[in-house]
């Protein structure tokens, strides 16, 4: 905020931004958008990560009908598997578990207050 430019336009953004998505008291909080990162995270964001995945199946900024929705029957039956296979136990090797651990500590020192956001 302190390099924001002198722009009543900027500052009536900035306060949307924060009243909405920032403060702890906001109607869409950071815990109802964001988590912990989890095994292997691209994003701690799950609309996010959804949407870049959802992106990356276009070669076209405007795709014919068609396609498009043959890239969302995809994404369907995808996410069809994915919560499919969660109800199932799977071990997951030593590597990742190590990797998820050291990507959560800083999440985990920011939570209790251990470290300042910079």
């Amino acid at each position: 905020m302190f390099d924001m430019p002198d722009d009543a336009r900027c500052r009536k953004f900035v306060d949307y931004v924060v009243d909405n998505f920032v403060a702890a008291d906001s109607d869409f909080s950071a815990t109802l958008w964001a988590h912990a990162p989890d095994v292997m995270p691209v994003t701690t964001n799950g609309a996010e990560s959804y949407h870049g995945h959802l992106n990356a199946e276009f070669n076209a900024p405007h795709p014919n009908i068609y396609i498009f929705v043959e890239v969302l029957l995809r994404q369907q039956a995808a996410t069809y598997v994915t919560v499919s296979s969660m109800s199932k136990s799977r071990t997951i090797p030593r590597s990742i578990r190590e990797k998820s651990a050291r990507l959560r500590e800083p999440f985990t020192d920011y939570s209790t207050g251990l470290q300042s956001p910079d």
